[in-house]
């Protein structure tokens, strides 16, 4: 966020002051943009991965261990308490399954929202930049331009976080999934 709004004002004086050129500033932070969300969701990701990855097998390794602790040291109802366990653990899975899946739902109806409404004001700021073009000054249309630019990182950012609250949702929906 910090960048996008340095570029806004960066566009913003560049474009509306004719003494002061600051595109190449404008390009740089859009470009470093760029580069440190990529650099975030590939460490993000990584993690995540690692983390799904060896969490399934401590998951299976823990049950097994617990059903056979109960079955063999809790005298005469210890298998009984074995066989109820995996009832146990199925129906916790399901609770857990339907609970993510309405955290997913939930998620998506909550982006969709400002996403819809930025796309929005991005036509709306095409259209002025199209309209003031043949009418007006050029540094207008050009800056209404470099602004319609500098939503899409907006666009880009609020995508990149929901996405990253989608792969952990996903991520604790598929934990515990090993009967």
């Amino acid at each position: 966020m910090p960048l996008f709004i340095v570029s806004m004002a960066f566009s913003v004086v560049s474009h509306l002051a004719p003494q002061t050129k600051l595109d190449k500033f404008v390009s740089f932070f859009n470009s470093l943009f760029k580069w440190i969300i990529g650099i975030c969701f590939t460490v993000f990701l990584s993690f995540m991965a690692i983390q799904g990855i060896t969490a399934g097998s401590f998951d299976s390794i823990s049950i097994r261990a617990t059903k056979m602790t109960m079955s063999g040291y809790i005298p005469i109802v210890g298998g009984y308490m074995s066989q109820g366990f995996d009832l146990m653990m199925a129906s916790a899975v399901l609770i857990k399954n339907a609970v993510g899946l309405s955290g997913i739902l939930l998620l998506l109806g909550l982006v969709l929202a400002p996403i819809v409404k930025i796309v929005v004001f991005s036509l709306a700021i095409k259209l002025a930049a199209a309209v003031t073009q043949p009418i007006g000054d050029s540094r207008i249309s050009n800056f209404l331009t470099t602004i319609n630019k500098s939503f899409g990182m907006l666009v880009a950012c609020l995508l990149g976080v929901a996405f990253m609250y989608l792969v952990i949702l996903a991520l604790f929906i598929m934990t515990g999934n090993v009967i």
